[in-house]
């Protein structure tokens, strides 16, 4: 059974959360703006943040937000999942040196307000001038956070990782939860300090590590066949656990520690 036909309260929470149809049109404008600046058309498999049974989850969860950092906040979850897509589909030395550095170039140049010279700060600088324009100080944050991820990511696959745990904790950085918990702080407007946002990292840690292993669960039949098609590279839990056991032990295991974090 289609697990629409069984959940009317999401659904009906799709079309009545406030929001909705900013994010969307924020999704679609990012896409046409990746196509146009980036030159490539979007893989037809690609998925954002968008949700059959919930909508654009941004929507949801940040529906407190006004409708202009809203459209902000849906641009570039959208804009950073077509990254992600891209990175996935380039070798780890390929996507942290011809993306995640490339981008970090443009939060590092941002605030000098250079004219865009390559499809990445095209695509790139007029949001990220509208967020500091909006809030100068806590867009300046927001960039740093971004910057710190961006030099890290894709900085390690399966075969510099030792074990299963070894593979969480570099997730827990790689899933990007830190700067998007920068990105909530500021369409939020929230007013936190650092000391305040250190002292919940054990609590994002383990959601990050939550969010990995239901992502690597739930893709993992996409990613094993994209994987032997060529099309993208394996980095998932449950290839790290099936060094010990069978694929269906793993998925158990993958499932289970999930689970255990919530």
């Amino acid at each position: 059974m289609n697990l629409e036909q069984v959940a009317p309260c999401p659904l009906a929470l799709r079309y009545l959360h406030d929001g909705f149809e900013t994010v969307d049109a924020a999704a679609k404008v990012a896409r046409k703006e990746w196509e146009d600046n980036m030159g490539e058309e979007i893989p037809s498999t690609f998925r954002g943040s968008e949700s059959s049974l919930t909508g654009p989850w941004e929507s949801l969860v940040l529906s407190e937000c006004s409708p202009e950092l809203l459209f902000l906040a849906g641009w570039m979850t959208q804009t950073f999942f077509l990254v992600d897509d891209k990175a996935d589909r380039r070798s780890r030395k390929e996507a942290h040196e011809q993306l995640n550095m490339p981008l970090d170039h443009v939060f590092r140049i941002v605030k000098l307000k250079p004219e865009p010279a390559t499809s990445m700060e095209r695509l790139f600088l007029p949001r990220l001038r509208q967020m500091l324009d909006y809030d100068y100080e806590g867009a300046s944050l927001l960039f740093e956070g971004w910057r710190d991820w961006l030099q890290q990511a894709d900085t390690r696959d399966e075969n510099t990782l030792e074990s299963l745990e070894a593979y969480l904790k570099f997730r827990e950085m790689n899933v990007a939860f830190l700067p998007y918990s920068h990105l909530i702080i500021f369409v939020l407007r929230l007013n936190i300090t650092r000391e305040e946002r250190q002292a919940i990292d054990h609590f994002r840690n383990l959601a990050a590590r939550n969010f990995s292993l239901i992502n690597d669960y739930w893709s993992w039949a996409k990613e094993i066949r994209e994987s032997y098609e060529g099309v993208q590279r394996m980095m998932n839990a449950v290839t790290m656990r099936m060094r010990q056991v069978s694929e269906m032990e793993s998925l158990q295991i993958v499932k289970d520690l999930a689970i255990e974090c919530e």
